[in-house]
């Protein structure tokens, strides 16, 4: 992604594609870490679609096109990346348990808490069509918007200046530190604090985020990543469920 794949009107106000993004991300990133850590998780779905219409709003047709937004070339991948985003999801769940158990350290619990009021796990558990059914949101809005966002529109922002490797590397850093709000950083009444539980969880999502830049690279696609994002989702909700919930 390069200068020109911005459009005009986003032009006169930066021209630089790196710096368009890492002003977004920082823009994105401070609702979601405010809204995370205020226990505000349904609001979440805004930052993923605007997230999934950035590209739509800030990039030529080229741009978009650019940034992966096209027909797969390779479309024998999207079912492997899919059952791979499982497994993956799966794996980091036996690592956390491994480590922390079910206690409070254990980033799946973290995620477990933000949604399970009232015990609705309880309910959804022992009924597999509605756990599909609460389940099928995480499989298409973040998938989207945040592989728009980050494997497409910040990996080739940087792929333009410093080559795929260290974009890929550079978009899932950002990809980690924004995951820490889902684990890791913690408010309460006597104020924010960090559990080192964190450092394991995002160097994971960084892991994360390589494996998604290979769907992509092997689709040709973003839809690579997306599927395989909405698969590793589809894990974590299976394990948080099925295998962490007692």
């Amino acid at each position: 992604m390069t200068s020109s794949h911005i459009r005009p009107a986003w032009q006169r106000v930066v021209s630089d594609p790196i710096i368009l993004v890492s002003v977004l991300a920082i823009a994105l990133a401070i609702p979601r870490f405010i809204w995370l850590l205020n226990d505000r998780y349904n609001l979440i779905i805004g930052i993923f679609l605007v997230m999934w219409i950035l590209p739509f709003l800030t990039l030529t047709k080229e741009g978009r096109t650019s940034i992966g937004i096209r027909r797969p070339q390779h479309l024998k991948w999207l079912p492997i990346a899919f059952f791979i985003g499982i497994g993956g999801a799966i794996a980091i769940h036996f690592i956390g348990y491994g480590l922390y158990g079910s206690s409070d350290q254990n980033w799946y619990v973290t995620i477990m808490n933000s949604f399970n009021k009232n015990d609705l796990i309880a309910d959804v558990k022992p009924n597999p069509g509605i756990f599909l059914l609460i389940t099928f949101p995480s499989m298409i809005f973040s998938p989207i918007g945040e592989e728009f966002f980050f494997r497409g529109m910040i990996h080739d922002s940087f792929a333009s200046e410093y080559g795929q490797g260290k974009a890929s590397l550079i978009d899932g850093t950002f990809f980690g530190i924004t995951h820490l709000a889902h684990h890791g950083l913690f408010y309460s009444t006597s104020g924010m604090s960090f559990h080192l539980s964190g450092i394991p969880w995002a160097l994971l999502m960084l892991l994360v985020s390589l494996l998604l830049s290979w769907m992509r690279k092997k689709s040709e696609s973003i839809w690579g990543a997306v599927v395989c994002h909405a698969g590793f989702n589809l894990g974590m909700m299976f394990s948080i469920v099925y295998l962490l919930h007692e």
